[in-house]
């Protein structure tokens, strides 16, 4: 279970306001939201990313977008540990023991999903990439597919609770909604 595991080792929570924490303790944030928005994108990223993409995706208006990635990466590598974030073709690997928010509501099982905090939050909760509109497009989309998962993921909960009799458990469950970001897409 996802609560069993967040008490040994990493868990990285994205949705809601983002924190890491070790052991069930929180660690110091990094400094920089774009430091999350390298972390979430590399977490759902299937492929390695390139240096000169992941610049150009979160810095494109930097003076010097490799340098500002060199450093977001040292941030990253501070709270996270290497996590095999070297090299020009970048993918994050995580200890095998770290629980991430997201990819228990999209892998798990939905008993599982439910477990986990912020469940009905945003991804990445408040932040904005305004000024880097390719990323704050990629941002629009994950977000409109965790609501969906979500959505999902309360739908059969309701629907089991249903089923076992526990219809005010099914209510409540039904009555929660992922919520959604007010501002729009970018």
């Amino acid at each position: 279970s996802p609560e069993g595991d967040r008490r040994m080792g990493l868990s990285i929570h994205l949705l809601g306001v983002p924190r890491v924490e070790r052991d069930g303790l929180a660690l110091p944030p990094p400094r920089g939201q774009k430091v999350w928005g390298l972390l979430a994108y590399l977490l759902r990223c299937d492929a390695r990313a390139s240096r000169q993409h992941l610049a150009g995706l979160l810095f494109e208006d930097a003076e010097d977008p490799l340098g500002a990635l060199r450093w977001t990466l040292s941030e990253l590598r501070r709270l996270l540990g290497d996590a095999g974030l070297r090299g020009n073709e970048l993918t994050l690997t995580p200890q095998p023991a770290t629980v991430v928010d997201i990819d228990v509501l999209i892998r798990g099982d939905w008993s599982d999903a439910l477990a986990v905090p912020d469940l009905d939050r945003e991804l990445l909760e408040g932040m904005n990439f305004a000024a880097s509109s390719s990323f704050a497009v990629w941002l629009a989309t994950e977000r409109r597919h965790l609501q969906a998962a979500t959505e999902a993921v309360l739908h059969e909960g309701a629907l089991a609770r249903l089923a076992s009799g526990a219809a005010m458990q099914a209510a409540d469950l039904a009555s929660l909604r992922p919520q959604v970001e007010a501002y729009g897409a970018a």
